[in-house]
């Protein structure tokens, strides 16, 4: 109980201070309650674990991923986009 108390009334002060002032130390600081938090659940079940896992692994890792993908999309036109005014319409 003392440990949920810290995470959920303390953290978001805490986390405040520091992203405020060190966003580095901030990522750090959110990875690292994120271990601790898995490391617990661990000891726990294993099989929430593993939800666990994937959760953080389509919440963080996904999104990172699609992110660093976006330079390889092509943009592709066809008759579904809007259409492009080949004129000036302020003459």
């Amino acid at each position: 109980m003392l440990f949920s108390l810290q995470v959920f009334l303390f953290a978001p002060l805490i986390t405040f201070c520091i992203k405020k002032n060190h966003f580095r130390l901030y990522l750090l600081f959110s990875f690292l309650l994120m271990v601790v938090t898995l490391g617990v659940t661990y000891q726990l079940h294993r099989m929430f674990f593993i939800l666990l896992l994937v959760l953080v692994f389509i919440s963080v890792v996904c999104p990172y991923w699609l992110i660093r993908i976006q330079k390889y999309k092509f943009e592709i036109n066809g008759p579904w986009d809007e259409a492009k005014l080949c004129f000036d319409i302020t003459e």
